[in-house]
């Protein structure tokens, strides 16, 4: 049996399993941290490929 899961549900689960994966791992970011514009830069380049 195959199931939709919606764009929202998807991407909420990512940012919940890497949260907890964060946390497990003792490399969580504090609350209000911002990344650099270097580090901005970067992450873009990786969504785009």
């Amino acid at each position: 049996m195959k199931s939709t899961v919606s764009p929202d549900a998807l991407r909420r689960a990512v940012e919940r399993s890497t949260r907890l994966s964060a946390a497990l791992e003792r490399r969580s970011v504090p609350p209000g941290h911002e990344r650099s514009a270097n580090v901005q830069k970067f992450l873009a380049s990786r969504r785009s490929a």
